[in-house]
């Protein structure tokens, strides 16, 4: 008798358990799901700064050529400003 109960106990007991494990795969895919959109906001994030730095690196050449430009212009114009101060006697 405990042979036969526990034959009809086992169709029950895999249904559980193949019940509990779809369960667990439809919670997974769900989580894969989640982390896939989070995937994608990340990437296009990453794209967009990627621009945004490459926007900067070309605002700060150009700042660094007209940095350079001002020095030069500068010194020049501090050497014209000293010719402009020499006395010479006589």
């Amino acid at each position: 008798m405990d042979i036969l109960q526990s034959l009809q106990k086992g169709p029950t007991e895999i249904l559980n358990k193949l019940a509990s494990i779809e369960s667990r795969i439809t919670k997974h895919e769900g989580m894969i799901a989640d982390i896939r959109d989070s995937l994608g906001t990340t990437k296009k994030q990453v794209k967009d700064l990627g621009k945004i730095v490459t926007e900067h690196k070309d605002d700060i050449s150009i700042l660094q050529k007209e940095f350079k430009n001002l020095q030069a212009k500068n010194v020049d114009l501090e050497n014209r400003s000293r010719r402009q101060n020499l006395c010479f006697m006589e």
